[in-house]
């Protein structure tokens, strides 16, 4: 994840950019419609931090690396199974990286073009423009030791194709927003106690039978000690290797159900779920 703040006014006046940069490792194991994921591995740094964000890379490193499960439907991720003892700051940063897995529509029968449809991601449920088309190439398998098998058939996928699916977030046609998340999603106000605004999310992804990668990009303002600073945060997973599993996934320890939504409540379920 990369998060970069420039002020909006000269240089002299708010001073440099600044921003951080995290790095970790996501680890799951799968379970027919579901993944048992945890984040391993958190490093990072920041370069002239603002106000209060100059803590921010030490709260990542501790994020915790207890597991979260997340339910996949057809348009992607369902539902999450989380401890009811997970922190929300924790939850939301876990919700951004597992956002990157959730294509948010089930692309039935679609061929290459550009389409619209509803769909939920951390932000709310609002609507998004999809571009979708397959891109020809060789391929390389010796560049890894496995071979996905890409689900459903109707994405109509040969083995030298990779699917390329960028999707554009409509922030102003939202029927749903995330509680307490932004002030602001484009020109919608809904929460005038905060300072941050979000003005553009767009995410890609790209997955063919040895790779998988998916980005997400925000776009927006800050305001810190009085100043105006526009936000670039991208958050991207690349997937570097499948091995056989060496145990089952760890239970989770009081489990509750939550959405894909930051800060959206857990509720208790049964520990039999």
């Amino acid at each position: 994840m990369n998060v970069t703040g420039i002020p909006q006014c000269s240089r002299p006046a708010c001073g440099n950019p600044s921003g951080y940069r995290i790095t970790s490792r996501l680890h799951c194991i799968p379970r027919n419609n579901t993944l048992s994921c945890s984040l391993r591995y958190v490093d990072g740094f920041d370069f002239g931090m603002i106000g209060e964000e100059d803590n921010i890379v030490n709260r990542r490193k501790n994020i915790t690396e207890a597991p979260i499960e997340l339910f996949f439907d057809e348009k992607g991720i369902e539902n999450i199974i989380t401890s009811q003892l997970t922190r929300t700051y924790d939850l939301n940063i876990l919700k951004m990286v597992a956002e990157q897995l959730h294509p948010g529509n089930d692309f039935n029968d679609i061929g290459d073009g550009t389409f619209e449809g509803e769909t939920a991601s951390t932000i709310g449920r609002c609507n998004a423009t999809f571009d979708v088309y397959h891109q020809s190439g060789d391929g390389n398998p010796n560049e890894t030791r496995f071979r996905l098998k890409l689900l459903p058939p109707r994405l109509h996928m040969t083995s030298t194709e990779t699917l390329i699916i960028n999707k554009q977030t409509n922030l102003n046609h939202c029927s749903c927003y995330a509680d307490s998340y932004f002030r602001k999603y484009g020109d919608t106000v809904v929460y005038q106690r905060l300072q941050a605004d979000l003005d553009i999310m767009i995410s890609h992804m790209e997955i063919s039978e040895t790779s998988f990668s998916s980005s997400t990009t925000r776009k927006g303002t800050s305001v810190s000690n009085h100043k105006t600073y526009n936000i670039i945060e991208i958050t991207k997973i690349i997937l570097e290797d499948i091995q056989p599993a060496t145990k089952e996934p760890p239970a989770i320890v009081k489990p509750g159900e939550t959405k894909i939504l930051a800060n959206h409540d857990i509720k208790s379920i049964s520990t039999s779920y």
